[in-house]
Parts: C-alpha cells; structure tokens; sequence
C-alpha cells in the first residue's frame, strides 16, 4: 500500500465516521468504524512509515466519543 493509498483509505473512513455520527442514530456502526480505524492505524503504519497522523483521534472526534 502506497502512502497516498493509506491516506486517501484513511481519510474516507473518519469522513464516513463524521458523515454517521452527524446523520445520528447510528451508534454501533461508528463504534465499529472508529474499532477499524484503529485496527488499521495499528496494522499498517506501526512503522510510521506512512504517516505520523493518528487518524484514531481523528476518528474519535468525528464519532464525538
């Protein structure tokens, strides 16, 4: 996976989480998508050799956790 690849893939997930959270009602299913992010953050850019964001706080304040 390319730098842009993970970014753009990343960058869609917390802009999907904010577009749930806003559209209210569905709680589990941003939960479950703040869980991918983080499982993904974890697993591809442990290295940080991605990116230096941490698009689990990110999430995390989409999802207004």
């Amino acid at each position: 996976m390319t730098r842009v690849m993970y970014m753009t893939m990343m960058g869609g997930l917390v802009a999907t989480i904010r577009e749930k959270a806003l559209a209210g009602g569905q709680d589990d299913m941003v939960r479950e998508l703040v869980g991918i992010v983080d499982d993904l953050q974890d697993f591809w850019n442990s290295d940080e050799e991605l990116t230096r964001i941490d698009y689990n706080i990110s999430a995390k304040a989409a999802a207004m956790l």
